[in-house]
C-alpha cells in the first residue's frame, strides 16, 4: 500500500465514523425524544451532516484505492460507481471500503524500491 493515501483515508475514515455516529444521535433524538421535529435549523444541519458522512465515506474508499496501486483512471470508475450507488442506497457506503481492502488487488506488492533505499537487498 502507498502509505500517504492510506494516512490520508485513515483521516476520512474517522472524520467519516464521527460524522455517522453524529448522525445517528441527531436521528435518535428526533425520533425517540421528539425533540427538535418542527425545527428546520436542525434538519439543515442534519442534511449538511449526511453529506459530509457521505462524501468522507466515498473519499475514504477512493483513497483506499488509490493506496492499493490503481491508476488515475480505475480510480476514476470506482469513484463513480461509489458515488451513484452510495448515493442510491447509503448504506453501501460502509462496506466499500472492506470492498477495497479485502477485494482490490494490491498492484503496490511487486514494485521495486529505489537505489538509496536500505530494505533494498
Amino acid at each position: 500500500m502507498i502509505s500517504k493515501y492510506r494516512n490520508r483515508s485513515l483521516w476520512y475514515l474517522s472524520g467519516a465514523l464521527v460524522l455517522t455516529i453524529l448522525l445517528v444521535v441527531m436521528l435518535y433524538k428526533v425520533i425517540r425524544l421528539s425533540t427538535f421535529r418542527d425545527d428546520i435549523d436542525v434538519a439543515v444541519l442534519f442534511l449538511t451532516v449526511y453529506f459530509g458522512a457521505w462524501l468522507l465515506w466515498v473519499l475514504t474508499s477512493l483513497d483506499l484505492a488509490r493506496a492499493k496501486g490503481c491508476s488515475r483512471p480505475e480510480a476514476a470508475r470506482l469513484l463513480m460507481i461509489f458515488l451513484i450507488v452510495g448515493f442510491v442506497l447509503p448504506v453501501a457506503l460502509l462496506v466499500f471500503p472492506f470492498y477495497v481492502v479485502f477485494a482490490l488487488k494490491d498492484k503496490t506488492k511487486n514494485r521495486t524500491r529505489s537505489v538509496g533505499s536500505p530494505l533494498k537487498k
